[in-house]
């Protein structure tokens, strides 16, 4: 009980608003028959909200930049799974940006056809994206992870595109959202 107390505080910040966006805010409030001080608070928050959700994704980038598009051993793996020497893209999620963990999240390319068609989780890449020397497929539904030690040598970063898409591939492979 104490807990929910805690969280229902509420604090006052005063805010100088220039006379337009008073006005407009007014206006706003009259059409939606809700008070002024609760769409601000309601913007504020959403602004925070997105604040937060860039700065992670700043992180990400910065984290993909250094570490996407690395040649990694794959090996020994079984059936399907994808073998051998070969690109992986370093998923970009805080948890692998914590030097102290030696495992790191992968995704393995490969350049067949087959795995090609595979649906939302394989994602094509055009032949240099991130140092790939062939046109290829990012395959989410295969991603695994390795020992830090696996990954063998940085070939280049994948532009913050290919990445949106293969983050919307390994939420295809996961069933997330």
């Amino acid at each position: 009980m104490k807990r929910a107390m805690i969280a229902n505080t509420v604090r006052n910040f005063h805010v100088p608003l220039p006379e337009n966006v008073y006005d407009a805010l007014g206006e706003e409030a009259a059409a939606l028959g809700r008070p002024a001080t609760v769409i601000a608070r309601e913007a504020i928050e959403a602004w925070l909200r997105e604040r937060r959700r860039a700065s992670v994704h700043e992180a990400i980038a910065a984290y993909a930049a250094k570490h996407a598009g690395t040649t990694a051993d794959l090996a020994p793996r079984s059936g399907s799974e994808q073998t051998g020497r070969r690109p992986v893209v370093v998923s970009h999620n805080g948890f692998n940006a914590m030097p102290a963990w030696r495992s790191v999240s992968v995704v393995p390319f490969s350049t067949s056809a087959a795995q090609a068609r595979r649906g939302p989780t394989a994602i094509p890449l055009a032949e240099r994206a991130g140092g790939l020397r062939k046109a290829g497929v990012a395959l989410c539904h295969q991603v695994t992870t390795l020992d830090r030690d696996k990954l063998i040598q940085r070939i280049g970063a994948l532009p913050w595109n290919a990445l949106a898409r293969i983050e919307e591939g390994l939420k295809a492979a996961l069933d997330l959202e």
